[in-house]
């Protein structure tokens, strides 16, 4: 991945790693299990970077502990900060083909969904960490490599 950013190792300061990845113009969000922090939310894949870890090889981990799946991180799309101070690294990931079928652990996913970036910003339950990432992509200030997120007009 060609950005400085994500292959800084990490060696303090609170940090996580956000999946973004898109399938027939929708984003796979999770619902969070109701046993973590900010239960019942949806937002996107991802987690803590761990010491001395790059922020690809956390979202590759955290995909596979989360949602049982092989993934590959495709490119760093933003870094942001949320409410509680955390950076978040923003990363474009693609599940192995092979890999189609999530297994959530229920210790950490609720639900798995695949939503439009405009069902994502209406509906009620979103992390409010995500937002300002949804108005990204809607202006195109974010950019997918690989295919496109669809959004929907009135």
């Amino acid at each position: 991945m060609p950005d400085r950013q994500s292959h800084t190792r990490y060696v303090s300061g609170r940090q996580a790693a956000v999946a973004a990845i898109v399938r027939e113009g929708k984003l796979l969000v999770i619902k969070r299990a109701l046993t973590v922090r900010a239960p019942g939310k949806l937002c996107f894949p991802g987690g803590h970077i761990e010491t001395g870890e790059h922020a690809a090889e956390a979202i590759v981990r955290e995909l596979r502990e989360e949602l049982g799946v092989r993934a590959v991180a495709i490119a760093p799309l933003w870094v942001s900060t949320a409410p509680s101070g955390c950076q978040l690294h923003w990363i474009e990931c693609k599940i192995v083909e092979s890999e189609l079928m999530l297994k959530p652990n229920p210790s950490e996913v609720h639900s798995v969904q695949w939503m439009t970036i405009e069902q994502l910003a209406e509906h009620p339950e979103v992390l409010t960490s995500n937002f300002s990432f949804l108005e990204c992509v809607k202006s195109g200030k974010i950019r997918f490599r690989g295919e496109q997120p669809m959004v929907q007009t009135c």
